[in-house]
């Protein structure tokens, strides 16, 4: 059987590119929903949220930002996202049997129920026109997030990147 879908999207796309400095920003908004509340199959009676008709496991809110600045041989960048809080997911992953087997699911949900932000930032420098040296954050706040339950994202993540062009 089809699941009636009613989706409403807006994104917003900015990119700004000159010589030295690239500018790249967008916002998403997902009002996705499940359209048809006569038809309970499952639908309803499997979600986390049983009083919305919002699809699991959708942001309703997404917003990135990444801005990086060239100066001769030096690179700098700085990425950030938003996304909102995940409203419905399955019901059994906020359920207390669930939870005795995988636990902090609902403790981790009620944290970032306004949603999360993540930073990372980039450097590198052009040793010469093939060789280039990164030093690179993932997650600078150290915050904690989930895409989905269960997963939690990584922490803070150092990375030193050697790079070669084979030309």
């Amino acid at each position: 059987t089809s699941m009636p879908i009613q989706a409403h999207n807006a994104k917003i796309n900015i990119n700004i590119n000159t010589n030295t400095n690239t500018n790249a920003n967008s916002y998403a908004n997902h009002n996705t929903q499940y359209s048809a509340k006569h038809n309970s199959l499952t639908y309803h009676k499997s979600s986390s949220d049983t009083n919305s008709d919002v699809l699991k496991y959708r942001f309703n809110h997404l917003a990135k930002l990444d801005v990086q600045v060239e100066y001769k041989k030096f690179t700098i960048g700085v990425s950030g996202r938003y996304n909102s809080y995940i409203q419905t997911v399955d019901r059994f992953f906020t359920d207390p049997l669930f939870a005795a087997f995988v636990p902090g699911i609902n403790e981790a949900r009620e944290k970032t129920k306004k949603g999360n932000f993540v930073f990372d930032i980039r450097t590198n420098y052009a040793i010469d026109a093939k060789l280039k040296v990164a030093f690179i954050v993932n997650n600078l706040l150290n915050n904690i997030f989930m895409t989905r339950p269960a997963d939690l994202s990584p922490p803070r993540l150092f990375t030193i990147q050697l790079n070669y062009k084979m030309q």
